[in-house]
């Protein structure tokens, strides 16, 4: 079904949001406007990763248990929305108290709850993929359209930080 590939896949744009910002912008944002050592950025970054790498694999485990009158993995996926959100909007904005060590731990607090609800909504989402249909054909056409969307968002993510954050 078209509304079913196409709805799917466009749940990959937070999915390109999200990677750009941690891949291109977070730590020069950290580093060069609020000043924390590029050291100290990477560890929380480095930190937050490794809580992820231990919580996607349990919540994946736990998403494939769980048994409720949305499914399996809808009540993830919609547990993931608003606090991804929240930390998303949260992680941009300039702090009150600018010293390395708050600056450190808001990072570190601050991204690790930004993986989490990432985990809430796309280790589930992803799950759901295969569940879609049983064709290969169109779990390829899935798989496809999906990475073409989380690349959309990415890059709009680009196009949007460059003309109206990264001006002179």
């Amino acid at each position: 079904n078209f509304h079913t590939l196409f709805f799917y896949s466009l749940g990959s744009l937070p999915v390109g949001i999200k990677n750009n910002l941690l891949g291109s912008f977070l730590l020069v944002y950290f580093n060069q406007v609020l000043g924390l050592s590029a050291k100290l950025a990477a560890s929380a970054m480095a930190i937050a990763l490794v809580v992820d790498a231990i919580t996607d694999p349990m919540l994946g485990a736990w998403s494939d248990r769980v048994k409720t009158i949305w499914g399996r993995r809808h009540p993830f996926i919609y547990a993931g929305i608003i606090p991804f959100s929240l930390f998303y909007y949260l992680i941009l904005q300039f702090p009150a108290d600018t010293s390395e060590n708050a600056l450190f731990y808001r990072l570190l607090f601050l991204m690790i709850g930004l993986r989490l609800s990432m985990t809430l909504y796309e280790v589930p989402r992803g799950a759901l993929a295969p569940e879609l249909t049983k064709d290969y054909d169109q779990r390829n056409q899935i798989s496809g359209l999906s990475m073409a969307f989380g690349w959309v968002g990415g890059a709009g993510l680009a196009a949007i930080a460059y003309a109206f954050f990264f001006i002179e």
